[in-house]
């Protein structure tokens, strides 16, 4: 009965999808996956709706009226914000305990990643949509984490890359979506805005931009290798004195032509010699462009 055609248009087409899942509850016949979070306490403190199944329920009525209005939306999918949503606290039905005077769920989001897969397996998606979905779960407190962790200290940028890498193939601005609905979640009277995305947001894009601006090196230290120079400190040297020939003569040749050249000049020598005539070679030739332009060859 609650097939995938059923999933898709219960979360995708109801402006409340809260409705028919819970008149599908009462009905009984959901996976245990989603019966499972019917009951599991949680910290009032931070979740004064309830149960962890009355949460999820009102996320996904959040993800759904506010998804087309998020500034992430354009690189998010809504089937993906949907299950994600859905799915995001599966493991606090296995995680739950009473704890130190309140409720506790440590490792919850880890903990939902093999039953969200179970879940979605059985309904049939495809392989890339399931790990799609892991990820979300798996990673879904991780924008309020790191929004809090950068009041006390600079959040690095390969933070930040190592996060989208965990993310692929799902995207930042689904997680982001997914996040919010788990923050607004949560019975208030207005749902406001979400710093921690949209702090998070600016972060991705602005190294983003900042990666994709980056040149590559003419040359890389295994191109020195591969003809026969020794790994050491002038390795740089050279790779930076490449990339000023390549910078000057704004030409793609520099890599092959020039490496032919630095081979040519360092034959019969071995070792550090070897280094250093390649290295005054190539300062040698960014001089000669330096002063003669693309005309001086040889």
């Amino acid at each position: 009965m609650y097939d995938k055609t059923w999933w898709l248009k219960t979360l995708l087409k109801n402006h409340k999808p809260s409705i028919p899942l819970k008149n599908a509850m009462a009905l009984g016949g959901l996976p245990t996956e989603v019966k499972g979070l019917v009951g599991i306490q949680q910290d009032p403190e931070h979740h004064p709706e309830g149960d962890v199944w009355t949460h999820t329920c009102m996320a996904l009525d959040t993800a759904a009226a506010k998804f087309r209005e998020l500034a992430w939306h354009g690189n998010a999918s809504a089937e993906v914000v949907m299950f994600g949503t859905l799915c995001h606290d599966f493991g606090k039905a296995s995680t739950t305990q009473f704890s130190e005077g309140r409720w506790r769920a440590l490792g919850h989001a880890q903990a939902g990643v093999d039953p969200t897969k179970t879940f979605l397996s059985r309904l049939g998606f495809d392989l890339e949509f399931i790990a799609r979905i892991g990820a979300i779960v798996q990673e879904h407190l991780t924008p309020v984490e790191l929004y809090k962790l950068n009041q006390n200290e600079v959040v690095s940028d390969s933070t930040i890359r190592r996060l989208t890498a965990r993310l692929q193939p799902a995207t930042i601005e689904e997680l982001i979506a997914v996040s919010y609905a788990d923050v607004w979640g949560r019975g208030q009277e207005k749902i406001g805005t979400f710093d921690e995305g949209e702090w998070l947001l600016r972060r991705v894009r602005w190294i983003q931009e900042e990666d994709h601006a980056k040149i590559p090196d003419a040359f890389t230290g295994k191109d020195l290798v591969n003809i026969g120079l020794t790994p050491c400190p002038d390795f740089g040297i050279i790779v930076k004195l490449g990339n000023q020939l390549r910078d000057s003569l704004g030409t793609d040749f520099v890599s092959a032509e020039w490496l032919l050249k630095i081979a040519k000049h360092t034959e019969g020598l071995q070792g550090q010699a070897k280094n250093t005539r390649a290295v005054e070679s190539m300062r040698g030739w960014v001089g000669i462009y330096a002063t003669q332009g693309k005309t001086a060859t040889k």
